[in-house]
């Protein structure tokens, strides 16, 4: 079934297969192969109800990073620390997922419309251009080792091709991360291992609440439903 990024998914799915007595068994949302993805009747349903897609979302991200990066990721975390160099490699992590419209509608509470039609290529030039000005970094500018100073900034743009303004929201960007992921290092995450997770996520929830910005605890429904996707993680 394709076109899926319109509004008639339920009522398109339902005469499909009244029509063709068919069963569904791949989801178009693009024009791209990337964009095909295997039908799962649970997930869709999800989504389709706004409640998310944690099986889905986890498929993608295990296809868009590897263990190895991962691993980093995580490792990273529980010490506090979050460069540019991670931050490029988040942002090139998005794009190998698909469609931004696809990944924002499998979170609980969010919903593919986020992105109106039109803007989601927008959105991805946007954070390909966030890339580009990456790209025009040393390496010791990437790791956050050289602080980014007026001369380093005007490099920067003038190898990327970008203007002053967009590179310094980028940096507010990181920095507003970095501190987030500061605070999670802080609380001695490096003790709760998976098993512990797993076994009392309340506990995990609890050492995250200071860290999480309160407007995005808000729009993913609540710390209820955090405690759930928690859970299904």
């Amino acid at each position: 079934m394709t076109k899926l990024d319109g509004h008639a998914k339920g009522g398109g799915a339902l005469s499909a297969v009244a029509a063709t007595e068919s069963p569904i068994v791949f989801l178009g949302t693009g024009e791209h192969f990337e964009d095909l993805e295997k039908f799962d009747n649970e997930s869709f349903v999800k989504r389709l109800l706004g409640m998310g897609d944690i099986k889905g979302l986890m498929a993608s991200v295990n296809e868009a990073m590897g263990q190895d990066q991962q691993k980093h990721m995580i490792d990273q975390i529980k010490k506090g620390k979050f460069t540019l160099r991670d931050m490029r490699d988040q942002f090139g992590s998005v794009l190998n997922m698909g469609s931004l419209s696809n990944v924002v509608g499998m979170i609980p509470g969010f919903s593919a419309d986020m992105i109106p039609k039109g803007q989601e290529k927008a959105s991805t030039d946007r954070i390909k251009k966030f890339m580009c000005m990456m790209d025009s970094m040393t390496k010791d500018e990437l790791d956050c080792i050289k602080p980014l100073d007026e001369s380093r900034v005007l490099r920067i743009c003038k190898g990327s091709g970008a203007n002053p303004k967009e590179l310094l929201f980028l940096l507010g960007e990181h920095q507003r991360f970095s501190k987030m992921v500061g605070k999670m290092g802080a609380m001695n995450l490096e003790g709760m291992d998976t098993d512990a997770m797993k076994k009392n996520p309340q506990a995990m929830m609890q050492k995250l609440q200071g860290a999480l910005d309160p407007g995005i605890v808000k729009q993913m429904g609540g710390m209820g439903n955090l405690m759930n996707m928690v859970q299904q993680f």
